[in-house]
């Protein structure tokens, strides 16, 4: 082990320990979440394998009637992700499902000491509060790698199963329930002696909060009562029970009655919230005035409510709040939200609140502030201003804003249900009549997916005709992992051309996703279909130098232009196919571009050539032509000859020298009716010349060139 690994670890451990300390704090601050249950303090021991002992679990007695999730202390000694089940079980090891979800522990997780990983459920669960669960473990992958630390002080109200036998007094775990924010429709009421004064109490859910929430008044002057009227339920004096529904906001009305005996003056008293673990307090000022009316006024007004009003962010991190507005009395107008720093201004950090929400006579609107620190941004506790403003009224209410150096928790690994997404590996196909292509379809897991895809195809818009298709093979990917399976196209030469596009779709049970192919389909003649097939694409620049010179020097003469015509009637009989073999074999690829870059070459020198002379544009065909033509003979077919003359010690001279002189007069006779077919503008004479002109330049400068060198030989 490196020297300076040891030291690490020790700090690294004490920083964990005063973590833990603070856990249930900086969690619930940072996530809106409340742990409800825990055994945060960490021993010595662990299971050793999840995977091979199940059934493994913890047993726990919660207070709320929801819970979003649990953090598990683990580590992992795997290489690759690990697919995991995290299940709810009511009753304990072995009861009925509540609920489930799938998750993935990164490769290496938590090693060599552990960590907290922090698995959501995205709805959160019901259950019944102080009634037995259990929580169950599964490594879906069987491995020996992951391990599940041991709690160092037991969990009063339950156990550590391994092998569904309890094997030690609680694993580390934390069971978290969601959170609520009380808010008040004044901060001060005035009321006279004998009278009573209303105000209206909200309590809204955060992060799937559902549990029943007792309210009650404190510190009010002896005589002062306060009554709730609860939602639903009867009013008692000084505390009732509200209900809460997940995500929503409910209301109770707080009567305060003053009798006459109590001195006129003012009175700080108190509004609390509890359920289970937790409790939140909002303050209000009681004004007691001499005997009369309620002096409160009950003109139309509205409450601004920040939820959470504390945010945890860290550089490059996004965090959220959401600022409720509620309508007191039957306000009913557009309220404008307006933010600013109060004290110190943060670096770096960005504040978005979209404005203007309108609020609704006896309801509630939501608008979300969202903070982002960029990479560069100041730590430090900041506090941010919201004033909301309508209808001639302005709140203003205030949130804590606590930017750290790194994340005070894990950030919560989001499970998501098993689902899987589709992509090709190549969005893009081109191909020409007569040839085909393919590409690879391919099926990624998400949220532990292992079942079986199986493919279809349709055509998006227009149907082309003459091309057909292989769908790809059922696959079933691994849990976090990816399968492929390959589609292939192929094209008859009559084929329709143009683009078009192909759509495949996959379906699993009631899942189905869908992918898009674009293929172009293109006329032989479009293409330089063997070097296309050589080189990979048809914008290879070795391609497009064969194009250029193709296009811009040979098609836009008469003789060039009839020269091609035969040309592709013969080329075209046999390099669809030709081009389909290279195509689909590396090795042929490898060699075709050995064999083709002596052409690139030539065709370079002979492009050249044509633009020094191109201000006469059919001479200039011709010398090029013939230049072309010469090289590509002697390379392509003299040094051959010569290897075969030389093996077959062939040394006849005289015959050699016969057909140069031969093939000398023949060229001459092409170029002469070439020169006929220029005046007459008669393309019959033009593509006889031309191929005559090409065919007997090739077979001249291998002969001669296969003279030569064999004449060399016998000399030496």
């Amino acid at each position: 082990m490196h020297r300076g690994i040891g030291p690490a670890l020790l700090v690294l451990a004490l920083l964990l320990a005063v973590t833990l300390v603070s856990v249930n704090f900086s969690i619930a601050n940072a996530a809106s979440l409340t742990a409800d249950q825990q055994c945060s303090s960490i021993g010595g021991s662990f299971l050793d394998s999840v995977g091979t002992q199940a059934p493994a679990g913890q047993t726990f007695i919660p207070t709320q009637s929801s819970i979003v999730s649990f953090a598990l202390f683990l580590r992992s000694t795997n290489l690759v992700p690990t697919p995991m089940t995290l299940s709810v079980l009511s009753g304990g090891i072995g009861g009925p499902l509540v609920g489930s979800v799938d998750f993935s522990v990164p490769s290496g997780f938590g090693s060599p000491t552990g960590n907290w990983l922090t698995v959501q459920f995205p709805s959160g669960l019901s259950l019944t509060p102080h009634a037995i669960y259990a929580l169950d473990l599964r490594d879906n992958s069987a491995s020996s790698g992951i391990k599940w630390d041991a709690c160092a002080t037991p969990y009063a109200n339950g156990c550590g199963y391994a092998d569904g036998v309890c094997q030690a007094n609680s694993w580390g775990f934390i069971e978290y329930a969601g959170d609520y924010s009380l808010g008040l429709s004044t901060t001060g009421l005035t009321v006279a002696q004998g009278s009573t004064g209303t105000i209206t109490v909200l309590v809204g859910s955060q992060s799937n909060f559902a549990s029943p929430v007792t309210l009650s008044l404190s510190g009010q002057p002896t005589g002062v009562t306060g009554t709730f009227s609860a939602n639903p339920g009867t009013a008692s004096s000084g505390m009732d029970s509200i209900a809460t529904t997940s995500g929503g906001t409910s209301t109770a009305t707080l009567s305060i009655f003053v009798p006459g005996t109590v001195a006129v003056g003012t009175y700080p008293v108190t509004v609390t919230a509890s359920s289970g673990p937790t409790s939140h307090s909002a303050s209000l000022t009681l004004t007691v005035t001499s005997g009369g009316t309620v002096v409160a006024s009950a003109s139309p007004d509205f409450i601004a409510q920040p939820s959470p009003v504390s945010i945890n962010l860290s550089p490059g991190s996004f965090r959220s709040t959401t600022v409720i507005l509620s309508s007191v009395s039957g306000f009913n107008s557009q309220v404008d939200l307006a933010t600013s720093w109060v004290g110190a201004v943060p670096v770096d950090v960005t504040v978005s609140l979209p404005s203007p929400v309108v609020v609704p006579a006896g309801g509630t609107t939501t608008s979300t502030l969202t903070l982002n620190a960029g990479n560069s941004a100041s730590t430090g506790t900041f506090t941010l201003s919201i004033t909301a403003t309508g209808g001639g009224i302005a709140h203003s209410t205030q949130i804590t804003v606590n930017v750290v150096s790194s994340p005070a928790v894990l950030v919560p690994v989001v499970a998501a249900a098993p689902d899987f997404t589709l992509a090709p590996s190549s969005s893009t196909l081109s191909t020409t009549q007569g040839l085909s292509t393919s590409t690879d379809v391919i099926v990624n897991s998400v949220g532990g997916f292992s079942s079986p895809v199986t493919f279809s195809a349709s055509w998006v818009g227009s149907a082309p005709t003459g091309v057909s298709l292989a769908l790809p093979q059922p696959v079933t990917p691994p849990p976090g992992s990816a399968a492929s399976s390959t589609v292939g196209i192929s094209t008859t030469g009559t084929a329709s051309t143009g683009a078009f596009v192909l759509q495949i779709t996959g379906t699993s049970g009631s899942v189905e996703h869908s992918t898009d192919i674009n293929l172009q389909v293109n006329s032989p003649g479009a293409m330089c279909i063997i070097a296309t097939a050589t080189y990979g694409s048809a914008v290879a620049p070795q391609v497009e130098l064969l194009r250029n010179f193709r296009d811009n020097a040979i098609l836009p003469t008469r003789a060039g232009a009839s020269f091609m015509t035969m040309f592709n009637a013969w080329y075209y009989s046999f390099s669809p196919q030709t081009a389909n073999q290279i195509a689909n074999n590396w090795a042929a690829r490898s060699v075709m571009q050995i064999v083709l870059s002596p052409l690139i070459g030539i065709l370079t020198l002979s492009s050249a050539t044509f633009h020094a002379t191109s201000a006469l544009p059919e001479l200039a065909v011709l010398l090029a032509g013939i230049l072309a033509s010469g090289l590509i003979g002697a390379f392509y077919l003299g040094l051959p000859l010569t290897l075969l003359r030389a093996k077959q010690r062939f040394r006849a001279a005289k015959v050699g020298r016969l057909l140069e002189r031969t093939l000398v007069v023949t060229l001459a006779a092409g170029i002469g009716i070439l020169a006929i077919g220029e005046l007459a503008n008669y393309t019959p004479l033009l593509m006889t010349s031309s191929a005559t002109i090409v065919l007997s330049t090739m077979l001249l400068s291998a002969t001669a060139t296969s003279n030569r060198l064999s004449t060399l030989k016998l000399r030496k």
